[in-house]
């Protein structure tokens, strides 16, 4: 997609697992959530990954809405995400970021996605 930074899929997914993990998220469920096969599937992922919490933030914005801060050699991007299920995460929007705080815009248009696929 435009605009959107170089991280692949298996980056995001190793670095929300890897934060899932310090959370005291059991190791079996964090396979289901991320969809591997099995858990030397997912060790192997992560650890491929490279993934370290420093490199990756978590927090919750709303009741549902979720943030993920990613720091990627081309820059650190924001992602808003929601769980609609346990093993259903769905990315709401993403960008460059570009300073502390989460401009309000952007954060407006991931809250507008996030009522849209409530309904």
């Amino acid at each position: 997609m435009p605009g959107l930074p170089s991280i692949k899929f298996h980056t995001l997914r190793a670095c929300f697992a890897t934060q899932l993990i310090r959370n005291g998220v059991p190791p079996i469920q964090i396979q289901k959530i991320c969809g591997w096969r099995d858990l030397e599937t997912m060790q192997r992922y992560i650890r491929l990954a490279g993934i370290e919490v420093k490199g990756c933030a978590f927090r919750q914005l709303d009741r549902k809405l979720w943030e993920l801060k990613v720091r990627a050699p081309t820059g650190g991007y924001r992602f808003f995400y929601v769980m609609l299920t346990a093993d259903h995460l769905h990315v709401l929007h993403s960008y460059k970021k570009q300073g502390q705080k989460a401009p309000p815009k952007e954060l407006a248009v991931a809250k507008k996605r996030l009522k849209e696929i409530s309904k």
